[in-house]
């Protein structure tokens, strides 16, 4: 028999394992807390008031459960972090604490409920009880025993644990998939959010990942230009300047220059690369064309990035 949320939970949980290593856990449990917040699926007949205590009980184990879950997950997929996913490590530990912090708080206001619906169990199984000994009695006339029946209650408990649920799915729909996969790509919002030094480290990871070897991973004093230095596969010698620019502006002539000097000058590189979550101006673009300069803009990165295409290919089309 399907008691109420119980239901929910049992199809949520059939349905985790195979999803969760899978990246596919965040659509999983947002499609889940909106069913609860919903009513979809759980609520009893109105009229039931037994079936309803056990499924109101049952949804709160529920949400109780998710977040468990959730805060697990994360933690899984922190541990099982890809060089790229390190790379934007700060970022991603502000935005786990933000849900820890906030799936706590839900915690606790449904650890409350739940000590509430226990109440109204103990008062209604005790008036069952009650009335099955009086029935039990050897009397002709048994005196009658109402059931404790809190029904406005139960229904303010519901309403509340839906707009938990709510609040639980409107914060999990903000957070960036990255969170719950363990081989997540690294979207446009995490890019844009990241400091100048970690999208510098971002891309170095970005070369990792594709088999270069990284012998300078971020800028620092002295770099002549340089931010990142590496060797493709093919033993070519890249120099790399990584510009992380506000609002996706656009890098001019000026930076493309500057590389082309420190790539082939000073550094002997056979490939020179700009890359930024932004764009280049119309000179920049030409300079790079006489200096033999490549770019990568906001487009070329994210396929980089976010859709796992190599950096040949990214540069070769």
């Amino acid at each position: 028999m399907d008691l109420g949320g119980c239901g929910v939970y049992d199809r949520h949980l059939g349905e985790t394992e195979a999803l969760g290593n899978r990246g596919e856990l965040l659509p999983l449990v947002i499609t889940s807390l909106r069913r609860i917040s919903k009513g979809v699926g759980w609520m009893p007949p109105q009229g039931e008031y037994s079936a309803k205590l056990i499924g109101t009980v049952a949804l709160t184990e529920t949400l109780l459960n998710i977040s468990t879950q959730v805060q697990g997950h994360m933690g899984f997929v922190a541990e099982e972090a890809t060089p790229v996913m390190v790379a934007c490590e700060d970022y991603l530990r502000e935005r786990r604490g933000e849900v820890h912090y906030w799936l706590n708080y839900e915690d606790q206001q449904l650890f409350e409920t739940r000590r509430r619906l226990g109440e109204l169990e103990r008062r209604y199984w005790d008036s069952r009880a009650e009335r099955c000994r009086e029935r039990s009695r050897q009397t002709k006339r048994p005196k009658f025993v109402p059931l404790v029946e809190h029904r406005d209650t139960l229904t303010m408990m519901e309403s509340e644990i839906m707009q938990a649920a709510t609040r639980m799915s409107t914060l999990l729909e903000k957070q960036p998939a990255v969170l719950f996969e363990p081989g997540g790509s690294v979207t446009a919002a995490v890019v844009d959010s990241l400091t100048p030094t970690a999208f510098e480290r971002l891309v170095s990871a970005l070369l990792e990942r594709d088999g270069f070897t990284v012998h300078q991973a971020v800028g620092r004093s002295g770099d002549d230009g340089a931010d990142g230095i590496a060797t493709g596969p093919m033993k070519q010698l890249f120099v790399v300047q990584a510009k992380h620019t506000a609002h996706r502006r656009n890098v001019g002539p000026e930076i493309v220059r500057e590389v082309a000097g420190a790539a082939f000058q000073i550094h002997n590189a056979e490939v020179a690369l700009v890359v930024t979550n932004g764009g280049f101006t119309r000179g920049a673009a030409a300079t790079a064309e006489r200096a033999r300069v490549r770019l990568v803009d906001r487009y070329r990165l994210l396929r980089w990035a976010e859709h796992g295409e190599s950096l040949v290919r990214v540069l070769s089309s």
